[in-house]
């Protein structure tokens, strides 16, 4: 994994984030989350639309 999750500028590391997203595959994860040098970082899988029911 990269040393920083974002640049002094803000700026995220993509490499990290899809890093993180080929774990959250692999492992059949819901979502994946880390926090490093004070940034943290969710990665989620999207779910598929909600459906409500009139009331």
């Amino acid at each position: 994994m990269a040393d920083k999750p974002a640049d002094k500028n803000g700026k995220f590391d993509t490499g990290l984030i899809r890093e993180l997203a080929a774990i959250l595959r692999e492992a059949d994860l819901g979502e994946i989350e880390i926090e490093q040098s004070g940034v943290r970082i969710k990665v989620a899988k999207g779910g598929g639309a909600v459906h409500y029911a009139a009331a």
